[in-house]
């Protein structure tokens, strides 16, 4: 039997890598083009540099000894398998190498700022990029500290969002959350104010609907993103204000009145409630330095404080005939705390309050279309849907204007 001569071993091996990097870098541009071309994925552009190296190195053969190809040759081969073998388990290597030095080296966004009310807040005027797995978004404050929304030529009103990360639209461009989707395509007669903050619950609702209703004109409807998460945040569970001053979401610095009073704190505080006599009293801003262990009644302080926020903003909304509505948000893949599992849905806490004194709440789960990747907030999708729910909806639609007949609701 006659061996290939090594020089014919070159040119096989040579035709072999250019004809084998063609396929890879085809196949990297066909996986884009079955995604809709919406750009490359890392393990996307990582089949296309395999198949660029196989192309370059079958060309360039010629100039390099034949036991260097054949070395080139084998650890191409053995780069390809593995990348084959990642596509058949569904693992992207690009994506994971992100996720971790993110989560190692969380990326200072620089929108908010310290507040001796809320704890913390947006800064006016701010502007913060944060660096995703798989892309980047800009976060814009307008100079009232909120999210940008559409301004109306001729505003009819305000309607008033009020929530956490979810309904501020944490992992979306500005024009992505469903409060700017909302004033665009649906209530561009109205201005949206997209008072959410991510890490806010209930409580930072509370304080903010209380400081819409000091303005000269009051809002004409206040929708509340509730999710399950909001009642371990209405106390001052040590836990949770742990995470917030070690989240990685580092305070800026802030020339506004209180800037000098408060120049020793660098990271987020905690708005700090009890309830005495049966009224809610507002004790301060807390951080994990003053706190001691949670009390032992810790899961009954956060209920009854999350029932007494709630009665307090529908009975304030409803002293000043404004409209106002609770929407439980789809939550997607998070991974919620155990304790969080008697949050889902109609919170058994709350049913009282929506059965009894009227509290409105909306189940707005059914609009979920996915998560921000290895996240678990409503991406654009889920945005897109959810403002399209909350806008057709019959109980919101009744609230913003209740002089309509059903058949002019829905044609709204």
């Amino acid at each position: 039997m006659t061996l290939l001569h090594p020089y014919g071993r070159k040119l096989a091996l040579q035709a072999s890598l250019t004809l084998i990097g063609l396929i890879v870098l085809c196949h990297a541009g066909l996986r884009v083009l079955a995604r809709e071309g919406a750009g490359w994925s890392g393990m996307e552009m990582l089949w296309a540099a395999v198949g660029c190296a196989l192309i370059v190195l079958g060309l360039t053969l010629d100039f390099a000894p034949i036991s260097l190809s054949l070395a080139a040759g084998s650890t191409m081969g053995s780069i390809l398998l593995a990348l084959i073998v990642l596509e058949i388990l569904g693992l992207d290597p690009v994506q994971t190498v992100k996720r971790t030095w993110i989560r190692l080296f969380p990326p200072s966004i620089g929108i908010w700022r310290f507040d001796l009310q809320y704890g913390y807040r947006h800064a006016p005027g701010a502007v913060g990029r944060h660096i995703l797995p798989d892309r980047t978004v800009t976060y814009t404050i307008d100079g009232g500290g909120f999210r940008v929304t559409p301004d109306p030529l001729d505003s009819k009103g305000r309607i008033v969002c009020l929530g956490c990360s979810f309904s501020f639209g944490w992992g979306v461009e500005d024009s992505e959350c469903y409060p700017h989707v909302l004033g665009t395509k649906y209530w561009n007669e109205f201005k949206i104010r997209n008072r959410a903050v991510s890490g806010w619950g209930t409580v930072h609702a509370f304080l903010a609907l209380q400081d819409e209703l000091t303005e000269q004109d009051p809002p004409r409807l206040v929708l509340y993103g509730w999710i399950p998460n909001h009642r371990m945040r209405n106390f001052i569970r040590r836990g949770w204000v742990s995470d917030l001053q070690r989240g990685g979401l580092r305070l800026i610095p802030w020339n506004g009145r209180e800037s000098e009073a408060v120049s020793s704190f660098p990271n987020r505080k905690h708005p700090h409630f009890e309830l005495e006599k049966g009224r809610l009293v507002f004790k301060g801003v807390v951080g994990e330095e003053d706190l001691a262990e949670d009390p032992p009644d810790l899961i009954r302080k956060e209920i009854d404080l999350t029932r007494a926020f709630l009665r307090e903003m529908n009975g304030r909304t409803r002293e000043r005939s404004i409209p106002f509505i609770v929407i439980a948000l789809p939550i997607g893949k998070v991974t919620l705390p155990d304790e969080a599992r008697m949050d889902q849905g109609v919170p058994e806490y709350v049913q009282d309050l929506i059965a009894e004194e009227g509290l409105p709440w909306l189940d707005a789960s059914s609009a979920d279309r996915g998560s921000i990747p290895g996240d678990g907030h409503p991406n654009a999708a889920t945005h897109a849907t959810l403002a399209d729910f909350i806008a057709t909806s019959t109980p919101v639609l009744s609230l913003l204007n209740p002089s309509a007949g059903p058949e002019d609701a829905a044609g709204r």
